[in-house]
């Protein structure tokens, strides 16, 4: 049976773009959706847009982290197993839902 995470990726808006400038492996103009992961317990969220608010919500609905985003990633550990929800608004408007 697979014990790893299960996770899905929802976008409610056009996330990231980038200018292809900085790598070839991307057309520039390219939508870069942010994306989880969890690893050893911490769950990653990679390609978020600077100054997007970040809400990390587990499946009781309570707000697990609330903040923005510095940078294009960031990191939560994760105490217990269960199912996350990632909102993102502002800076892009995507929802992650996450199974660890």
């Amino acid at each position: 049976a697979w014990t790893g995470p299960i996770v899905f990726t929802v976008p409610a808006t056009a996330p990231t773009t980038i200018d292809g400038s900085d790598d070839d492996e991307f057309i520039a103009g390219e939508v870069i959706p942010a994306e989880a992961f969890v690893n050893m317990g911490v769950l990653h969220v990679e390609n978020l847009v600077e100054g997007t608010d970040v809400t990390l919500i587990d499946a009781a609905g309570r707000t697990i982290h609330n903040g923005k985003a510095d940078n294009t990633h960031m990191e939560f550990d994760l105490t217990v197993r269960g199912v996350y929800m990632v909102v993102l608004r502002g800076g892009q408007n995507q929802i992650l839902k996450v199974v660890y």
